[in-house]
C-alpha cells in the first residue's frame, strides 16, 4: 500500500469516528445515553466520595479504617482500608483537581498519626517540610466548601 493510499484510508477511518462521536453526542444530549463519572472510577469511589462530603459538612477527618468500615457496613461486606487509595486518588485527580475544588482526600488520614498517607499528594509533587502545613490548609478549605452545590454530571 502506498503512502497516499494509507493516508486516505486513515482519513476515512478518522471521518467515520468523528461521525460516530457526533451521533453519540446528539443521543447523549437527548438524554438517551448518560455517562456518569462513576462509570470509569475505581470500585467504591462513589461511596468514598459521599462519605468524604459528609465528613466535610461535619468538619471531621476520619481514618482510612473508619471510612472503610462505614462503607463496608452499608454494603454488607468487609472493605480493606488499603483498598481506598485508588478511589481517593481518583477523587483527588479526576474530580477535585480537574474542577478546581479543594481536595476531599485530605479528610482521610492514618490511624497512626492522624495525618494523610504518602498518596495525599499526586505523584511527583512534594512540599518537603511544609507538607503538613499544606495538608492543614487543604482540610480547612474542604470544610469551608459548599459540597452540596457540586454538579458531578458536569465532570462526566
Amino acid at each position: 500500500m502506498r503512502a497516499s493510499e494509507m493516508i486516505g484510508a486513515l482519513d476515512s477511518e478518522y471521518q467515520a469516528c468523528r461521525q460516530c462521536a457526533s451521533r453519540w453526542r446528539e443521543r447523549s444530549d437527548e438524554g438517551r445515553h448518560h455517562v456518569s463519572i462513576w462509570d470509569r472510577a475505581p470500585k467504591n469511589t462513589e461511596a468514598v466520595y459521599n462519605r468524604l462530603t459528609l465528613l466535610a459538612k461535619r468538619m471531621r477527618v476520619e481514618t482510612y479504617g473508619e471510612i472503610a468500615a462505614v462503607i463496608g457496613k452499608a454494603e454488607g461486606r468487609e472493605i480493606a482500608a488499603m483498598s481506598l487509595s485508588r478511589p481517593l486518588g481518583f477523587i483527588r485527580d479526576e474530580i477535585c483537581r480537574r474542577a478546581g475544588l479543594p481536595w476531599l482526600n485530605a479528610l482521610a488520614v492514618s490511624a497512626d498519626d492522624w495525618h494523610p498517607g504518602d498518596s495525599f499528594l499526586p505523584e511527583g509533587v512534594a512540599f518537603g517540610r511544609d507538607e503538613r502545613v499544606l495538608w492543614r490548609g487543604a482540610v480547612l478549605s474542604v470544610f469551608a466548601y459548599p459540597w452540596d452545590t457540586i454538579d458531578l454530571a458536569r465532570l462526566s
